[in-house]
C-alpha cells in the first residue's frame, strides 16, 4: 500500500511494508557536502503487523542498512527478518532509515536520522518504549554497535548481523583500522553491561572481518557481558537465508534497562555529534560527561559507577558455554558453533548511601540522585586517573565535588 500523503493515519491499516517520508530538521550537508539524499524531506521503510497493537504499544525493531543499500534493502531482499518480528506475539514494527546514502556508516545526519525516524513513527504509532532493539547487517550491524553503545539506555537487546568492526570494510589483521582507530566499535563494549547482545557471523567473512568479530565478543565475555555468538561456514552474507526465527526468539521479552544498579559507559569523542543531535555524553542516569583530554588516542574515556542505593549487587556471570549444532535455514540445515554467557540472578546487598566510581580520562560527570538511589550527603568513593569534579544533580552547591585523582 503506497503512503498516503506526509501526514496520513495509517494505524491500524494492514499496510506491511511502506515507504513512508518524514521531515527532518537538517538540510545542509555533511561536512559541508552535500550527501546522497540532501534537503528536509527524507525517505524511510516501515513495516507495520497486521496484529492490533498490545495495550502499551508496538515494540520497535530498528533495522539499519548495509552500505550500498538504502531503506528498501531488506524488503526487497529479505523480507521475513521485519515480517517474522512482526509476527511475534508481542509484535514490533520496524524500520530502515535512509540515512541519507549509501555509506555515511551513521554519522552525522545519517545517525541523526535514526531517530528522527523514531520520532516520527512514535508520532503516528503506539509505541512500547521498554521494547526497543536494534540490529542490521554489515554497515547496518556497525551502526547497531555504534548507536547501542552511543545510546544503551535506549535499546533491550541487539540482536545483529557479520557487523563491520569499524566505519570501514576489509580489516585486515594488524592492518591499519577502515575509518580509523577511534570508530572501532569495540572501543564501545563497555557501554553494553546493561544490553544483551546476539551475533550471527560468517566464519569466511573477509568483508567485515570474523577475526575482528570473534575480538568484540571475546572482549564481552572478559568483562562477563551477556552475549550469544553464532559462528557459520559462510561468507559476508545472511547465513540462514531468509529465515530469521531463531533470532527473533532469543529476542524475547527483554526489555529496556532504564535505572540500572551499574552503570559502565565510553565516552567516544569522535563519534559525539551534539551539532546534528548525536549527544552521547550520558547514559540511565550519569550525565554531563567531559573528556580530559581530547587529544588523547581514540578520544574516548570511561566512566563505572555502582550504586549501593538499590541494595543489590553486580549479578554473577555463568561460566562461558560453547557448543555446536544446526539451525533451519530458508533452504535447509546450516551448521554452526556457538559461544554464549548469561547472568545469574543478582544478589541482595545491604543499601548504603554510596557510590563507587572509576574514571579514565573524564574530567565531569554528573549523577541523578534520585534515579541512582541515594541522597545528597552520599559517600562517594572515587578512583581517577587525573582530576575530575563529581556533581550530584539537584543537590546545591554541597553536591559538588573535585577530587585530584589517585592513578
Amino acid at each position: 500500500m503506497a503512503h498516503q500523503g506526509l501526514h496520513a493515519d495509517l494505524e491500524g491499516a494492514d499496510v506491511s511494508f511502506v515507504g513512508s517520508l518524514y521531515i527532518s530538521a537538517y538540510s545542509a550537508g555533511l561536512a559541508n557536502q552535500p550527501p546522497s539524499f540532501a534537503g528536509r524531506l527524507q525517505p524511510y521503510e516501515i513495516y507495520v503487523p497486521d496484529a492490533p497493537a498490545p495495550k502499551r504499544g508496538d515494540g520497535l525493531m530498528v533495522n539499519p542498512h548495509a552500505t550500498g543499500g538504502n531503506h528498501n534493502s531488506y524488503s526487497g531482499g529479505q523480507p521475513n527478518w521485519q515480517r517474522q518480528v512482526g509476527d511475534r506475539e508481542t509484535p514490533y514494527i520496524s524500520v530502515t532509515p535512509n540515512a541519507r546514502g549509501t555509506t555515511y556508516w551513521y554519522y552525522g545526519q545519517a545517525g541523526a536520522e535514526v531517530f528522527e525516524i523514531w520520532a516520527d513513527v512514535a508520532h503516528r504509532y503506539r509505541l512500547d518504549p521498554d521494547r526497543a532493539v536494534i540490529g542490521g547487517l554489515s554497515m547496518g550491524g556497525y551502526a547497531t554497535w555504534k548507536l547501542a553503545g552511543q545510546f544503551p539506555d535506549l535499546f533491550a537487546a541487539t540482536p545483529a548481523i557479520v557487523s563491520c568492526p569499524s566505519s570501514g570494510a576489509v580489516y585486515r589483521e594488524g592492518g591499519p583500522v577502515p575509518g580509523g582507530d577511534a570508530s572501532l566499535a569495540r572501543l564501545l563494549a563497555p557501554s553494553f553491561r546493561n544490553v544483551p547482545q546476539l551475533l550471527w557471523a560468517g566464519t569466511q567473512d573477509t568483508v567485515c572481518s570474523y577475526w575482528a568479530q570473534v575480538e568484540y565478543m571475546n572482549k564481552l565475555d572478559a568483562m562477563g557481558y551477556r552475549y550469544d555468538f553464532y559462528s557459520f561456514p559462510v561468507g559476508h552474507a545472511f547465513p540462514l537465508g531468509n529465515e530469521f526465527q531463531p533470532m527473533v526468539d532469543w529476542m524475547g521479552d527483554r526489555r529496556v534497562v532504564r535505572d540500572p544498579v551499574h552503570v559502565t559507559y565510553v565516552l567516544n569523542g569522535m563519534m559525539n555529534e551534539p551539532a546534528v543531535g548525536l549527544n552521547a555524553d550520558h547514559a540511565y542516569w550519569v550525565s554531563g560527561l567531559k573528556l580530559r583530554d581530547e587529544a588523547a588516542n581514540t578520544r574516548t574515556g570511561t566512566i563505572d559507577v555502582f550504586s549501593h542505593g538499590f541494595g543489590q549487587g553486580d549479578p554473577a556471570a555463568t561460566p562461558t558455554r560453547s557448543e555446536s549444532g544446526e539451525l533451519q535455514g530458508a533452504i535447509g540445515p546450516v551448521s554452526y558453533t556457538r559461544q554464549s554467557k548469561d547472568w545469574e540472578a543478582a544478589p541482595r546487598i545491604p543499601a548504603r548511601n554510596r557510590l563507587d566510581i572509576s574514571a579514565t580520562n573524564i574530567s565531569e560527570l554528573v549523577v541523578n540522585v534520585k534515579r541512582a538511589r541515594v541522597r545528597c550527603d552520599a559517600a562517594l568513593n572515587v578512583t581517577s586517573d587525573g582530576p575530575i569534579t563529581i556533581t550530584l544533580d539537584g543537590c546545591g552547591k554541597k553536591g559538588r565535588h573535585t577530587f585530584n585523582g589517585d592513578r
